[in-house]
């Protein structure tokens, strides 16, 4: 055998040791892929028959039916529906990771169609979605429909649902998309 057919079998006996080992490479990545797509159509299914819900927030305490109609009426809220006697609370940054997780606010706004009262009706269902009552509601303004959200020092704090933002009831008061509230739902 002369030299360059013995370098031509060196080589080529390289070559395919290299194509075997992509070969093993990509057939891994190929059982990994087939098992997220599997994992994926489980999670859609279960999620398709309602079987699988975001966790709730960490719960830190209680707030009850007249701290939740004072702090409301102290915000001036003309009309106030308040539906249980007790709610959990949780603090102020779990609530808005818990906004966060919803991403309400990547949805497509569509005037008269898909707007703020949608965006603001589709949080507020997020955060009942669940066996606790936190003192998470709905807001009318005469022009603008919104969240408002009590944590656990019980402050009280807007949810603008088409941004995902919090803010806290000072910063708005005179800004008239959010004030005065004409009916708060909670």
């Amino acid at each position: 055998m002369s030299w360059y057919e013995t370098l031509c079998k060196i080589l080529c006996g390289k070559q395919i040791d290299e194509l075997n080992l992509q070969i093993n490479d990509l057939s891994i990545q190929l059982v990994n892929a087939q098992a997220n797509i599997a994992a994926l159509k489980t999670e859609n299914t279960q999620l398709k028959a309602g079987k699988t819900k975001t966790p709730i927030p960490k719960i830190t305490g209680t707030i009850s039916y007249n701290e939740v109609f004072t702090i409301l009426n102290n915000a001036g809220a003309k009309d106030i529906r308040i539906s249980d006697m007790n709610f959990s609370t949780c603090s102020m940054e779990e609530a808005q990771v818990f906004v966060a997780k919803a991403q309400i606010q990547y949805e497509k706004y569509v005037a008269e169609t898909h707007d703020c009262d949608n965006f603001s009706a589709e949080l507020w269902g997020y955060w009942n979605d669940s066996l606790q009552s936190f003192p998470f509601g709905i807001v009318w303004s005469k022009t603008h429909a919104f969240n408002f959200f009590i944590d656990d020092k019980k402050k009280l704090w807007i949810v603008e649902p088409q941004q995902g933002r919090f803010y806290s009831i000072e910063d708005l008061k005179n800004n008239v998309n959010y004030s005065p509230w004409e009916l708060a739902l909670v």
